[in-house]
């Protein structure tokens, strides 16, 4: 016999209500809001922009923030990169540079692929500072690495609050890298600074490239055998509506 447009409406419902509680237990991520250090930059945003600040550190653990007050466009005379500094000649120069030319940017000493930000550090720590918009959980992720062919003596960190270190290393070498992730619970207003100072080297040769993104993770969800037992229930509950309407009949 033939189902009755009810019947089928009823079941079909239920196996959508089913597909969607099992694709929605299979993430715990929201993508409205990735925040990502290299994407984000921005020079005509001003300093912060948003949730990213750039600046220097007077120490890696509980060291003051000063902002950079100068932006300018075309970097190091190359077209699509961008930076923000302080101004400051040698050997207290301090930057962060974006490389949005399209293609790996070669200068002075240095090999920037469009993928890292240069802390271009001398005698200073350089800073990418990201602030929590709101308490919750979020996804870190993180990598330093030398870009500086000749490379003196570099140290990286990350630091939560101005005092965890969640990172600490010294690179001695070009491409050396350092990286970092996981899961953090962060009150509204915490700070986390991605960040490359000098070394025992001198302060020159220090570019250190960072990528970094941080994700709010969603409020926890069923898991993939919670949100079986749902659809089990639902398909349940749909069956005895059939019954009993069928009853009725």
């Amino acid at each position: 016999m033939a189902r009755s447009p009810t019947r089928r409406r009823v079941l079909f419902s239920a196996a959508l209500v089913c597909a969607a509680a099992l694709a929605f237990s299979a993430t715990r991520l929201r993508a409205d809001a990735v925040y990502d250090a290299v994407n984000d930059f921005s020079i005509s945003s001003g300093n912060p922009n948003g949730q990213w600040s750039y600046g220097t550190l007077s120490s890696f653990t509980g060291g003051a923030f000063t902002a950079f007050t100068t932006p300018a466009s075309n970097a190091e005379e190359i077209p699509g990169a961008y930076l923000w500094s302080n101004d400051e000649g040698i050997p207290y120069a301090a930057a962060v540079i974006q490389n949005a030319s399209g293609s790996t940017a070669r200068y002075n000493t240095i090999v920037q692929p469009t993928n890292l930000l240069n802390l271009a550090v001398q005698d200073n720590i350089v800073a990418v500072r990201w602030t929590a918009p709101t308490s919750g959980t979020y996804d870190v992720e993180g990598l330093l690495q030398s870009i500086d062919v000749y490379s003196n003596p570099v140290i990286v960190g990350i630091i939560e609050g101005g005092t965890t270190q969640l990172l600490s290393q010294t690179f001695n070498a070009y491409g050396n890298q350092a990286s970092y992730g996981g899961i953090l619970s962060l009150t509204a207003g915490t700070t986390l600074d991605f960040a490359a100072g000098i070394g025992n080297g001198g302060y020159t040769y220090l570019s250190t490239g960072l990528s970094a993104t941080i994700t709010p993770l969603s409020e926890p969800v069923p898991e993939p055998s919670v949100a079986i037992g749902l659809c089990t229930s639902l398909l349940g509950l749909g069956v005895v509506y059939l019954w009993r309407r069928r009853a009725k009949a």
